[in-house]
């Protein structure tokens, strides 16, 4: 079931990312403003601010740990402060490109189909580098992809920048 709010889409029971970041930037100001509410206090603020899909208790939790909030106590009493300990996406580098990248951007590999192929099963070698080296070998990414979780699999444990060299730069100069 689909719901139209405020030109953003929300689904039941699943919040999009424009709707988590609109919570985080509420719940942001509303800590900024009173460091000393307390957490239920906070869930009512902010769900003034959303017409059908509202925070609860744990998600405004949630919201406080991503934007680095720890609730500490001082002099004065508790208060939330803010620390360095936010939300950072966990990224990697590919062994390719030497970009470091969201590990969204890296193919996730399953056990049943691969085995353990280490790295979190995750490619080290970036979706951007697969396709790349699908264009100009004409091999699909389905291959691409087993080829290279066998790699992993084989050598994981001296694996090197070397294995992931275009190796057809040499044919096409």
């Amino acid at each position: 079931m689909r719901h139209n709010i405020s030109n953003v889409v929300y689904l039941n029971n699943m919040a999009t990312q424009t709707v988590i970041n609109k919570a985080h930037q509420i719940v942001d100001n509303i800590v900024k403003r009173n460091p000393n509410i307390k957490t239920s206090e906070i869930v009512k603020h902010a769900q003034k601010h959303f017409d059908f899909a509202y925070p609860n208790n744990s998600q405004v939790r949630g919201l406080l740990k991503r934007a680095g909030y720890s609730w500490t106590k001082t002099k004065d009493g508790f208060r939330w402060l803010k620390t360095n300990n936010g939300y950072t996406p966990v990224t990697r580098t590919c062994m390719r490109c030497d970009n470091n990248k969201s590990e969204k951007q890296f193919k996730k590999m399953y056990l049943h189909a691969h085995g353990d192929i280490g790295f979190d099963n995750r490619l080290v070698i970036c979706n951007d580098c697969i396709v790349e080296e699908e264009s100009i070998t004409g091999e699909t990414k389905s291959e691409l992809y087993g080829i290279y979780a066998y790699l992993q699999q084989r050598y994981g444990k001296s694996i090197d920048k070397s294995m992931y060299k275009r190796f057809w730069e040499v044919v096409l100069r």
